[in-house]
């Protein structure tokens, strides 16, 4: 009768070992019961985690990234509209802060830009990445001083300042060399850092608003919405056929010398065409002086901001309150309107 007590204690001890073995490719034993799910709780896609999942208890058995499931998984996560996130997910060392004088090669030619990262950049959560194009004469950091974009973002965005090549603009012809230089830096930055990209960008002042306008056009099938400010419809007199298709917030201002006012509402109708909107409008909240079109199609918004200004990037600091007129602060009219984009 001992050895059969015996017997039964040793079966009843290998017992508890099966059901440990079973329970290993679960959670662990130990202090730390966390589950893939758990490791995920309360975070979002894209964010750094870690789970004990196969038994061990001191050391994660899952180190990566929150899917868009809620589940800790190895590899690049899976975020964004289309469950995409760039290649430049979870890359280490990738610079951040305001970096001037960067280059890149296009069709064999070096061409330069600005870039700021905000310097809470993590890697693992996707960003917007919004392309800034100057108008005339000046560059791209320039323009990143006078546009007032990146206080307005709150880190929630990667921006790039390209250069251009000639002092009286860019090159919207079709193959062009900017438009080479806009598909290499989107290239290049979801390469080198997490961009969702289902939030890529792109906005542009004068001669930036006239290329603006024509990759939105273009490249709608890249290109989630676009802002130009005192720009030209795409295309000659906006007959242009384009691929895919964006949202579009357009500000113009209204004492224009050099781009009339006309040019900029051809551009509102072109977009308000290619978007399927009626002309009924409603007040848009973000900025009581712009109106958004309604009935247009399933995400892609058509807003129309007129401000008293002349041929100047829309602002509330300069121009166009001196004698009390409509203005509209471009920075924080832009960045809602991008933001709205999830």
């Amino acid at each position: 009768m001992e050895r059969l007590g015996q017997s039964r204690l040793v079966v009843a001890a290998l017992l508890a070992l099966g059901s440990v073995g079973a329970c290993k490719q679960k959670e662990s034993l130990g202090v730390n019961r966390q589950t893939p799910s758990q490791a995920c709780a309360g975070k979002p896609c894209g964010e750094a985690c870690s789970a004990w999942s196969t038994g061990a208890v001191t050391t994660p058995d899952v180190v990566g990234y929150c899917g868009t499931d809620g589940i800790c998984a190895a590899g690049t996560p899976s975020c964004g509209i289309d469950g995409g996130a760039s290649a430049g997910c979870g890359k280490p060392g990738a610079a951040t802060g305001q970096l001037t004088g960067q280059t890149i090669t296009v069709a064999g030619q070096t061409r330069t830009y600005a870039l700021s990262v905000p310097t809470g950049y993590s890697g693992v959560t996707p960003l917007a990445l919004v392309l800034v194009w100057h108008g005339a004469n000046i560059d791209g950091s320039l323009a990143r001083t006078l546009f007032n974009l990146e206080s307005k973002s709150n880190g929630a965005a990667i921006f790039v300042y390209p250069d251009g090549l000639a002092a009286g603009g860019w090159d919207v012809s079709s193959g062009s060399a900017d438009f080479q230089l806009f598909e290499e830096l989107v290239s290049s930055m979801s390469s080198s850092y997490c961009i969702d990209p289902n939030r890529i960008f792109s906005t542009g002042h004068s001669t930036g608003a006239v290329m603006t306008n024509d990759l939105g056009c273009t490249y709608g099938d890249v290109l989630r919405a676009i802002a130009p400010a005192s720009g030209t419809p795409p295309g000659t007199g906006g007959g242009a056929t384009c691929t895919g298709k964006v949202g579009a917030l357009i500000a113009h201002g209204e004492n224009d010398p050099m781009i009339p006012l006309s040019q900029g509402e051809a551009t509102r109708d072109f977009w308000i065409a290619q978007n399927g909107c009626t002309t009924q409008t409603a007040t848009w909240a973000p900025e009581p002086a712009c109106v958004e079109y309604q009935g247009c199609q399933p995400d892609l918004p058509v807003v129309w901001c007129v401000h008293d200004g002349g041929h100047a990037w829309p602002s509330r600091s300069y121009g166009c309150d001196l004698d009390g007129g409509t203005c509209i602060d471009g920075g924080s009219a832009i960045w809602a309107f991008f933001s709205s984009f999830h």
